[in-house]
């Protein structure tokens, strides 16, 4: 890992910050697993963790109370409760634990409820990459809005981890 590959995926964040929430969430993801894909390891899954799990506690528990998390996790109705296409499935119980694990570990289990967070986000993700989101539906630009302003602050704090490891190994 390079200082240059962080930079080059925070240039395409910074690109993306005015973005539609459709254009941006999709942007913002790709920068998240650009950072993930630094490492070797062997599924999208595991990188991911591997890159959330270098943030510092503080950054976590930061990560965890910014107001556009609490935004994402409490939209009424609740993630996962509306279909908006026949051949989606939901799954309302595994959401509802995920967004309780977020909320209950913001200040005792940061890094456990930022990695509740990112697989929130994976699953909008696929929502989203599967056709299940729109550019123009109201509730999906509510979600993905949200959820884009998660992933840009999740990609700078995920950005600062990598650059404090790089510059400590560079000493």
């Amino acid at each position: 890992m390079t200082p240059d590959d962080v930079n080059s995926a925070m240039s395409d964040l910074i690109e993306a910050w005015y973005d539609r929430p459709y254009d941006a969430f999709d942007s913002n993801w790709i920068c998240l697993t650009r950072l993930a894909n630094l490492f070797d390891d062997s599924s999208e899954h595991k990188r991911l963790k591997r890159l959330l799990d270098l943030m510092p506690n503080e950054a976590a528990t930061h990560l965890l109370h910014q107001p556009s998390v609490e935004a994402l996790i409490s939209i009424d109705p609740p993630l996962e409760s509306l279909v908006s296409n026949k051949h989606e499935r939901l799954d309302r119980e595994k959401a509802n634990k995920l967004m309780n694990t977020v909320r209950t570990a913001k200040d005792s289990d940061a890094k456990a409820g930022v990695l509740a967070l990112a697989e929130i986000l994976k699953r909008i993700r696929n929502r989203r990459a599967h056709g299940f989101k729109t550019p123009d539906g109201p509730r999906d630009e509510e979600i993905l809005g949200k959820s884009a302003e998660v992933l840009r602050f999740m990609v700078i704090l995920a950005a600062e981890s990598l650059m404090e490891i790089a510059q400590l190994e560079d000493r």
